[in-house]
């Protein structure tokens, strides 16, 4: 049997998460959300408003949108360390 995580909740309403960052600059917001689109794809997808980032996720299974949003994250943490 699948996983829980791996069922999808509804086969016609995906799953969506935000998550929102505020920088202290426009230009660091803009630097970083740069490096992050590199790896948009079917998932996510990242935005830049001024001094926030957003990174939007949406999937059919739960387990998916953690995945997406993980590696979201640990790309944003490499990107600040290199800052």
């Amino acid at each position: 049997m699948d996983d829980v995580d791996d069922i999808p909740l509804s086969g016609k309403v995906p799953i969506r998460l935000r998550v929102t960052v505020e920088f202290d600059s426009v230009e660091e917001a803009s630097i970083i959300g740069k490096a992050l689109k590199v790896d948009d794809d079917e998932f996510i997808r990242t935005t830049v408003e001024g001094r926030t980032v957003r990174g939007s996720v949406e999937a059919r299974t739960v387990e998916s949108a953690r995945r997406a949003a993980d590696d979201w994250m640990a790309c944003l943490i490499s990107v600040m360390k290199d800052l």
